[in-house]
């Protein structure tokens, strides 16, 4: 049995990540902890949206807008990059490969492909006092067939509000999908209340309880691939915001 954490795929060069994909045992089940794809409700939502009884994805938008993270404190000197390594983006990669990659597979997963090109624009606007990761960030990518995916994160949202969701806008009606559940709004049923489900767990236990019962029944699964496209995706995003110039998917796998 094998999984691969967050952190680690955030430091594995581009290329490698599906030379160790393909050089896998094919015996064993590889896991990667992009929760979303184990979700009760997020498989609801996706096979709504394969069914296609909402017609096309025409559009799409997400965001990760939510509170700081907890520092650590009371370590050596020498151990801040360990003990607080997600605030530092040669550790983490930055707050959209460390955190927001999980928006970012979702709608790899829902298109069935992952975009072409990515712009964006970002910075440290609250955080002063520890490490080098922006705080802030907006991403507009495009698919292959011209759909359009607008992105937003933050990590000091204030007095509760969050919102940590994917939308899909859509011929005949829109669904947002989130950690809590999904709403759905059929075109048939304008102005009329979204048909609600609602998660009252925590959907990681979706994705550890799969990868055992999968290990144990030998049902076989190579995440490593789908992980590797949804990481790329953020590394695409993230050199777009960097280097001020728009970044294509060509360009971030030769790096």
């Amino acid at each position: 049995m094998r999984s691969s954490s967050r952190r680690r795929r955030c430091c594995i060069p581009s290329t490698s990540r599906w030379q160790s994909a393909r050089a896998a045992d094919p015996r064993k089940r590889i896991t990667v902890d992009y929760q979303q794809r184990y979700g009760r409700e997020y498989r609801k939502a996706y096979d709504i949206v394969q069914s296609g009884q909402l017609g096309g994805i025409k559009m799409i938008r997400a965001s990760w807008l939510g509170g700081g993270l907890p520092v650590r404190e009371g370590h050596a000197a020498g151990e801040e990059k360990v003990r607080n390594w997600l605030f530092y983006k040669e550790m983490g990669g930055d707050i959209i490969v460390e955190q927001n990659c999980h928006n970012l597979d979702v709608i790899n997963w829902f298109m069935g492909k992952h975009p072409v090109k990515a712009f964006g624009y970002g910075g440290r606007a609250v955080r002063k006092n520890i490490g080098n990761i922006m705080d802030n960030l907006a991403a507009t990518f495009i698919f292959d067939d011209g759909t359009v995916f607008s992105y937003s994160a933050n990590q000091f949202s204030a007095g509760g509000f969050q919102d940590v969701s994917e939308t899909f806008l859509c011929e005949k009606g829109s669904i947002t999908v989130s950690r809590q559940g999904y709403k759905l709004y059929n075109k048939e049923r304008r102005g009329a209340p979204p048909e609600e489900a609602k998660t009252d767990y925590d959907i990681t236990l979706d994705a550890v309880n799969e990868f055992v019962a999968g290990c144990r029944a030998g049902r076989i699964e190579n995440a490593a691939f789908p992980a590797a496209d949804s990481t790329l995706t953020a590394i695409m995003a993230r050199e777009a915001i960097y280097n001020g110039k728009e970044m294509s998917w060509a360009e971030t796998i030769k790096g």
